[in-house]
């Protein structure tokens, strides 16, 4: 079984407030018409920096809280 480091900067729980952030704040901070391109643009890149974090980051469960399906 593979090793992972333990020093993530980032938890769990970290990354359920920040999905809930994604969903929940940008779709009232942005007009309909700009809100999906720019929460996935987000989403997309959030989950990139905590991928690099931590391997066993859930990329697609993350995007899925954020409120984004697989198009």
């Amino acid at each position: 079984m593979q090793q992972y480091p333990t020093n993530s900067k980032y938890s769990s729980r970290h990354h359920d407030d920040l999905a809930v952030f994604i969903k929940e704040e940008l779709a009232k901070a942005l007009p309909n018409s700009l809100m999906m391109k720019s929460k996935r643009r987000v989403a997309e890149r959030l989950a990139d920096r905590l991928a690099a974090d931590n391997p066993q980051f859930d990329r697609e469960k993350f995007l899925k809280a954020c409120g984004l399906e697989d198009d």
